[in-house]
């Protein structure tokens, strides 16, 4: 199954995927409950708040991303 196949950037997020991290093909709670707000440049108002990644998160994104490399197609560009 190929990434376009199970998630489309334009479908609207159900409220069981908001606040989580899509990795490695599937939506995964953020290793801490820390959160920082989006601000509007225009207003300074806050548009929304979103997970924090924490080092945890962010080693899991670049394992799924090395090994996604490594099984091809990616390294083959």
């Amino acid at each position: 199954m190929e990434i376009k196949d199970r998630f489309q950037p334009d479908e609207e997020l159900s409220a069981d995927v908001r606040g989580r991290f899509y990795i490695d093909g599937t939506w995964v709670e953020p290793a801490t409950g820390d959160r920082f707000s989006l601000i509007s440049p225009v207003t300074e108002e806050v548009q929304l708040t979103v997970p924090a990644g924490a080092e945890q998160d962010m080693a899991a994104a670049v394992a799924a991303a090395r090994q996604a490399f490594d099984r091809g197609g990616w390294s083959d560009l």
